[in-house]
């Protein structure tokens, strides 16, 4: 390979894109740092995020793990219905 080859694999495939990823990287960092602290997602004790409960709909969804795995759902798939 000639030297303008070597030039165009480190300059441009390496190094400008890890260039790019370093300056978002200190810049994301820089933004989460001036953010204000009771704007935080922060639990109680402060060593996550806060939990959230899960919760289910009163009805039972349709496609459960119970319909498709009977005969009569399968040959509908089948059949397009």
């Amino acid at each position: 390979m000639s030297g303008f080859e070597w030039f165009l694999l480190i300059g441009v495939v390496i190094a400008v894109p890890l260039v790019v990823a370093v300056v978002i990287t200190l810049w994301t960092l820089e933004q989460a740092r001036q953010r204000n602290r009771k704007n935080r997602d922060v639990g109680d004790q402060g060593t996550g995020p806060a939990k959230r409960q899960a919760t289910r709909s009163s009805g039972s969804p349709e496609g459960t793990a119970a319909e498709a795995g009977s005969p009569d759902a399968e040959s509908a798939d089948r059949s397009g219905n």
